[in-house]
């Protein structure tokens, strides 16, 4: 097992969301797809953005598993960008579901153009990839958006408005723009593990009584990231020595 544990000597944003969640595009002018401020988390079709959820930056915008909403009542101009695969599970349009393909060709529609920014013809455009392949795996899927180019566009966006940390060593996290206070963990994940287990017990034995604390875990390749912060950085920074050492221990596990 390959356990990896960093944290700060002594805050900003990233609670616990499993992969294949449902995210709404909420700007109404002309805007990026990988500009997280665009996106929010939605538990339905036509619901309302949840707020209060942390997310990695690279998880703000859709990934790999998540159902993307374009909800109705709205106009929408939007920039793809360019030189990036973007894969998502599925897409709803103004009401209408799309696959690739049949996303591809409304894309360069008359109508289509209405919607989405037009590109040089010596430009490359983004390409939208409609999977419709849920995430299924008991160990969670990896979002895939802190690989480059695509990590390196959301940042260029989103680290101009990262917060100043208040602490004297700052982490970052892998798929996160910002420095935080806090602590990340990284482990390997063998054949069994399942996420839900997993988080529910790190919640239940260490979290419980911790409310100050916001807790992110997530899939990248394979391993699974704890990443834990509060404004300073020193009661999540003693809760991640806890959970690190009983990984390595064998009573927290991970397969």
């Amino acid at each position: 097992m390959n356990n990896i544990l960093s944290f700060t000597s002594s805050s900003d944003d990233p609670n616990c969301i499993n992969p294949g969640k449902k995210l709404e595009f909420n700007a109404t002018y002309a805007r990026e797809w990988v500009d997280p401020a665009n996106w929010c988390l939605v538990d339905s079709t036509d619901g309302p953005c949840i707020n209060k959820i942390a997310l990695l930056d690279s998880e703000k915008i859709p990934c790999t598993s998540d159902d993307v909403i374009f909800p109705t009542g709205n106009s929408y101009f939007i920039d793809f960008g360019t030189d990036m695969e973007l894969n998502i599970n599925s897409m709803r349009f103004l009401g209408k579901t799309y696959s690739t393909n049949s996303f591809e060709k409304f894309m360069t529609s008359e109508k289509g153009k209405e919607y989405f920014k037009p590109y040089n013809s010596h430009e490359n455009p983004a390409h939208v990839n409609i999977r419709r392949h849920p995430c299924r795996d008991p160990a969670s899927c990896d979002c895939g958006n802190y690989k480059p180019p695509i990590f390196r566009k959301i940042c260029e966006m989103h680290s101009p408005f990262c917060k100043r940390p208040q602490c004297k060593q700052p982490v970052r996290p892998t798929g996160h723009c910002c420095n935080i206070c806090g602590a990340v963990i990284k482990s390997k994940f063998e054949n069994g593990f399942n996420y839900e287990t997993f988080v529910n017990n790190i919640k239940k034995e260490f979290l419980h009584n911790e409310t100050g604390i916001e807790l992110v875990v997530s899939r990248i390749d394979t391993s699974i990231q704890l990443t834990l912060t509060d404004p300073a950085g020193d009661t999540s920074g003693i809760v991640a020595m806890k959970i690190f050492k009983d990984i390595n221990d064998g009573r927290l596990l991970i397969f």
